[in-house]
């Protein structure tokens, strides 16, 4: 609940997520939880809920969905430049 908290990112193990997200919602702070955002759907879908009614975002860290090479992927899909989408298989890699 400090007003200095602008967002809560939650990246402990994965059996404390539900309860610091909770305990985050309920402070009224966006929230990012990292993969995955609980060990179980009813929790999950619980937080989901409980996010709605406050009026807080909640969103678990999927960093690729706001990862640039996705963003010109789903524009280049929605433009049609290559058809209609049948079937995708990926991979995300990179040598060290």
């Amino acid at each position: 609940r400090n007003p200095d908290v602008d967002v809560v990112y939650i990246g402990t193990i994965a059996d404390h997520h539900y309860e610091w997200t909770r305990e985050s919602i309920l402070a009224g702070k966006p929230t990012v939880v990292e993969k995955p955002m609980t060990l179980c759907a009813d929790d999950t879908k619980e937080l989901i809920n409980l996010a709605k009614e406050k009026n807080v975002f909640l969103m678990e860290g999927m960093w690729t969905r706001c990862f640039p090479a996705m963003q010109k992927l789903r524009q280049i899909i929605a433009s049609n430049e290559i058809g209609p989408i049948v079937y995708v298989q990926g991979d995300f890699g990179y040598s060290m």
